[in-house]
C-alpha cells in the first residue's frame, strides 16, 4: 500500500504540477526566510507575521533547513510530496474500511490523486495546492484518525476515540490553525451520536436565535478593513454564482443517496460514514450561512466557514471513486484507461493554462528562464538585504508573472500588494490601515513621474522600484530622471530611487 501511495503521489504531482513561491507561499515563504536570516524584510514583515506567527510551519521548515544543512527549495519540494502522501494515506484508511475489493480502493484513491486541484465551490481553495501549503499537512493529519471512528471491529469509542482524535489535532493546529479548527469540527461531527439526536434537532435549531442576537454586538470593521475584505469575493456568499451554490448543496444529497446504497448492501461503515458527512455538510451550510450572510456580521467573513467543505469534497471523490471501481471499472483494464486518461489529460491542460509562463514542474535548483523569475533572482543577488521596493500593487496579475510572490522570489521587502497582502489585512484588522495607505499611495502607477517616486521614498522609505517596461516602451515615455536602472530585460527594469 505504501509503495502504491508513493506512485499515486508522483502521478498527482505529474498531473497537477509543482511550483515555488506562488500564491499563499508569498506569505509563508518569507516567514521561513526571515527565520533563516533575521536581517531580511526589516520594513514589511508585518504583512506575513500576522498570519504565520500563530503557527509553527515556518519554524519547522527553517529548522529542517538549518539543522540538516539542506537547500530550502529541496526541503519545500520533499515536504510537499510528504503532504500529498499523507493526504492519500489518510483517505486510504477510510476507503479500506468502506470497501473490501482492490478495484474500489484504487478507484477512490486514483480519483482523489488526479483531482486534488478540484476547486471547492466558490471558496477559491483546492483540496491541495501545487506547492507546500501547511493547510495540506494539517488536513492530512486530521484524516488519520477518521477511519478508526467508523463502525467495525476496530472502531474506537468513548474517551479513547476522543484522545485519538486530539493526538492528531494538536500537531495540525500548530501547522495551520484554520484548517485544524475546521477538522476538529469534522471529527466532532463524527463522534457525536446523531442517530439519537436527529429527531430532536429541529427544536434545537432555535438556539441560533439568541446566539445571533449576541453576535449583533460584534464591532463593525474599519473602512480600511472593509476595503481589504471586499477584495475577497470568495468570502461573500451573496457574490457566489448559482453553480457555486450548487457546489455546496448537491454533495449532501449525493452522500445521503450513497448512505442508502450502503444500507441496501449491508455495508454499515459506508452507510454510517456517508450519513454523517451529509449531516456535517448540512450543519456547515446552515450555520455558516447564518454567520456570514447578514451584513452586520461582515467581520466574520474572513473565517470562511465554507472551506469546511474540504472534507466533504475529499470524501466525495474517495467514496465516488470507490463505487466506480467496485461496480463499473472492476478489473477491466480498458475501462480504467477510458476514465483516467482523459481525466488526467484534462487536469494537466487546465493546470498548464493556469500557469502558462512557468514549467509544469519547477524542479528545485533549475535556473529560471522567465523574465519575472530572472528579475527576481537578479534582485536577490544584487541588491542589499534591506532594499525596500515600490512595485505595481497589481503585479501578481501581470502577463507572465503567474502569481509569483515578490518577497518569496526576490527575498526583499516591498510595499503592500492588492492580492495577497489584502488577504492578510482582511484576517488581521490591525494591518488594514497600513495596507490601505500603501495601496492608495500608488494610485495611477502606470503614469508615475519623478515626483511620485520621490514622494514614495520620502513617505514610505522605499529606495528601489520594479517597473514594467511596457508603461514606457508602448507610450514612448522616458524613465523618470531620479531612477538609476542597473538591470533591464524585455519585460522589466530594476531601478534605484535617487
Amino acid at each position: 500500500m505504501a509503495a502504491g501511495l508513493g506512485l499515486l503521489t508522483a502521478l498527482s504531482v505529474g498531473v497537477n504540477g509543482y511550483h515555488f513561491g506562488i500564491e499563499d507561499q508569498a506569505i509563508y515563504l518569507p516567514a521561513v526566510l526571515k527565520d533563516l536570516d533575521p536581517s531580511l524584510f526589516p520594513y514589511d514583515h508585518a504583512f506575513f507575521d500576522a498570519q504565520t506567527k500563530p503557527t509553527l510551519i515556518d519554524e519547522l521548515v527553517a529548522g529542517i533547513v538549518r539543522f540538516g544543512h539542506l537547500p530550502l527549495e529541496w526541503v519545500l519540494f520533499v515536504l510537499h510530496l510528504l503532504s500529498i502522501w499523507l493526504l492519500l494515506f489518510g483517505a486510504s484508511r477510510v476507503i479500506r474500511r468502506c470497501f473490501h475489493v482492490p478495484s474500489a480502493v484504487w478507484g477512490g484513491l486514483g480519483l482523489l490523486s488526479g483531482l486534488l486541484l478540484l476547486p471547492i465551490a466558490g471558496t477559491s481553495q483546492y483540496l491541495a495546492d501545487q506547492y507546500l501549503h501547511p493547510r495540506t499537512l494539517a488536513t492530512g493529519l486530521i484524516l488519520l484518525p477518521v477511519a478508526d471512528l467508523l463502525p467495525g471491529p476496530f472502531q474506537k469509542r468513548g474517551k479513547s476515540a476522543v484522545l485519538w482524535c486530539l493526538l492528531w489535532f494538536l500537531p495540525a493546529v500548530l501547522l495551520q490553525l484554520q484548517m485544524a479548527i475546521f477538522g476538529l469540527g469534522f471529527l466532532f461531527c463524527l463522534l457525536m451520536p446523531w442517530e439519537r439526536w436527529i429527531p430532536a434537532m429541529k427544536p434545537a435549531m432555535l438556539t441560533a436565535v439568541p446566539f445571533g442576537a449576541i453576535l449583533q454586538l460584534f464591532e463593525r470593521g474599519s473602512p480600511a478593513w472593509q476595503e481589504a475584505a471586499r477584495t475577497r469575493d470568495q468570502h461573500y456568499l451573496v457574490r457566489w454564482t448559482w453553480y457555486e451554490w450548487l457546489g455546496i448543496t448537491a454533495p449532501m444529497v449525493v452522500f445521503w443517496l450513497w448512505a442508502k446504497i450502503g444500507d441496501k448492501q449491508k455495508n454499515e461503515a459506508m452507510s454510517w460514514f456517508c450519513r454523517r458527512i451529509s449531516v456535517y455538510g448540512t450543519l456547515v451550510l446552515v450555520i455558516g450561512s447564518a454567520l456570514i450572510l447578514p451584513p452586520a456580521f461582515e467581520r466574520l467573513t474572513p473565517v470562511q466557514p465554507m472551506r469546511m467543505f474540504t472534507f466533504v469534497y475529499l470524501y466525495m471523490l474517495v467514496i465516488g471513486g470507490g463505487l466506480l471501481g467496485q461496480y463499473v471499472l472492476r478489473t477491466v483494464v480498458w475501462r480504467w484507461l477510458v476514465l483516467f486518461i482523459p481525466l488526467m489529460a484534462g487536469m494537466y491542460h487546465v493546470n498548464r493554462q493556469a500557469f502558462p509562463s512557468m514549467a509544469h514542474i519547477e524542479w528545485p535548483g533549475i535556473r529560471p528562464a522567465n523574465d519575472w523569475e530572472q528579475t527576481f533572482l537578479w534582485i536577490r543577488q544584487n541588491t542589499p538585504k534591506d532594499a525596500y521596493f515600490a512595485v505595481n500593487p497589481h503585479y501578481l496579475r501581470n502577463p507572465g508573472e503567474d502569481f509569483r510572490g515578490f518577497r518569496a522570489w526576490a527575498w526583499r521587502g516591498n510595499m503592500a500588494d492588492w492580492e495577497k497582502d489584502a488577504a492578510v489585512a482582511s484576517l488581521v484588522p490591525s494591518v488594514a490601515p497600513r495596507w490601505q495607505k500603501e495601496m492608495h499611495a500608488r494610485d495611477g502607477w502606470e503614469s508615475f513621474s519623478a515626483q511620485d517616486f520621490a514622494r514614495l521614498k520620502r513617505d514610505f522609505g522605499v529606495n528601489w522600484a520594479l517597473l514594467e517596461n511596457r508603461f514606457f516602451d508602448e507610450n514612448g515615455r522616458k524613465m523618470p530622471d531620479n531612477l538609476e536602472c542597473p538591470y533591464r530585460n524585455e519585460s522589466l527594469s530594476v531601478c534605484r530611487i535617487r
